[in-house]
Order: C-alpha cells, then structure tokens, then sequence
C-alpha cells in the first residue's frame, strides 16, 4: 500500500556532492521529528546496485532506524505490474509519426535545416 497524503517529491544534490550521503542525510532530517514507521514508507529507486549497497551502509552505520525500501530502476517492470502498459507502437507508424514531426519543425523553423530534406530509412532485409 503506499501512502498518498505526501507528493511524490524529487530532489537534486549538487555536482560533485557525495549523492548517497546527500540523500541519506536529507532523508535522516527530513523524517526526525516524524515516527519511526514514517522513514520505512519511504521508497528510493537508484540505478545501481552499488548505489543501493552504499546506502543501506550509511543508514547502518547511523543511528538506528527502521530503513527505507530501495530497489534498483531495472526492477521497476517487475515490481509494477506491466499488464497496464500499452502494446507498444509498430516501427513503421513510429518512423511515419517521427517524419511529420520532423517536416513541421522544419515548416516552423526554416533556418534548421537547407531546402528540402529527403529522410531514407534502410533496413537489412534478411538474407
């Protein structure tokens, strides 16, 4: 079940700041005053697994908490359920939609691109 009475909230750090610490620190401040079941309804999505590791090591490492869940963006499809999703569009409506857009921004912005522009497609046939 996930809590729906707080936004989803994004943050950033800045560059060259220690991201897993950032966060880890943001996340400690952020939930002190509330219950300790407060931080556990708290999800991160990280892009690695080392990410993953190196926070859980720093909440290990402070005080004692009840952890957040963190799970990885490639497990995003397995957590959630992917019957939802559309089919996804067929390659030759995708490449005919990708030419319209492309012929109007040139309409729009003529100084994009010289005269007329001919877009070629090649595709391997199979042998």
């Amino acid at each position: 079940m996930s809590d729906t009475s707080r936004p989803l909230q994004v943050y950033g750090v800045p560059l060259g700041a220690d991201f897993p610490m950032a966060v880890v620190d943001a996340l400690r401040k952020e939930y002190q005053h509330q219950p300790p079941e407060a931080l556990a309804r708290v999800r991160l999505i990280v892009n690695t697994r080392r990410m993953a590791r190196r926070m859980r090591a720093l909440f290990d490492a402070g005080p004692p908490c009840l952890l957040p869940r963190i799970s990885l963006v490639t497990d995003f499809a397995e957590t959630y359920a992917t019957t939802q999703l559309p089919q996804p569009v067929p390659p030759l409506r995708r490449r005919l939609e990708l030419v319209q857009l492309v012929g109007r921004l040139l309409e729009a912005e003529p100084d994009l691109a010289p005269g007329q522009i001919s877009i070629v497609w090649l595709t391997a046939l199979p042998v």
